[in-house]
């Protein structure tokens, strides 16, 4: 499994909102998360030294698992 950099909390009350949701809008949740996901995967990274841009990365696809 990848690292990732970053977390996430969720509060009592936003799980409990996410679970009363019908199954269909979790599963559109679900749906949008995952496309945003791909769509960030697929973008082109710039990466950026002492506020000038160094690199741009068009990232490969990746062979799925």
């Amino acid at each position: 499994m990848d690292s990732y950099d970053y977390s996430y909390e969720r509060t009592d009350e936003q799980i409990l909102y996410y679970s009363a949701l019908p199954a269909v809008a979790k599963l559109r949740w679900l749906d949008d998360a995952w496309r945003f996901t791909m769509m960030a995967r697929q973008a082109e990274r710039t990466y950026y030294r002492d506020g000038k841009p160094v690199e741009t990365v068009i990232p490969q696809p990746r062979e799925r698992d």
